[in-house]
């Protein structure tokens, strides 16, 4: 876990450039996959990135509790929310979200 996550991997180290371009820049991202498997390394890279789920970033798979889901996504849409990265899996993220602040 680590730098020697991120150097470890090419698409994680570009991941890496691009998502602190847009934390520079302000924005707010949606990262989807297909895969939990793959959310389970890129949630890893984020807590060691940005720092805790529920402060950094959330997340969205079939695990997700239909509360909780509702109350994710309520905090992300708040304004002046201070959590920059939602990950998502595809499956899971197909089933009425709203998510219209990140860009």
């Amino acid at each position: 876990v680590g730098e020697g996550l991120v150097g470890s991997c090419g698409k994680l180290a570009l991941l890496d450039r691009l998502l602190l371009a847009k934390k520079e820049e302000g924005s707010r991202v949606l990262v989807f996959s297909q895969f939990t498997l793959t959310l389970d390394v890129i949630e890893e890279y984020a807590k060691f990135r940005f720092g805790p789920m529920g402060a950094a970033y959330l997340r969205l798979d079939g695990t997700t509790g239909r509360i909780q889901r509702e109350m994710d996504m309520r905090s992300f849409n708040k304004p002046g929310c201070d959590i920059f990265c939602y990950l998502i899996s595809t499956r899971a993220g197909g089933q009425g979200i709203n998510l219209a602040t990140a860009e």
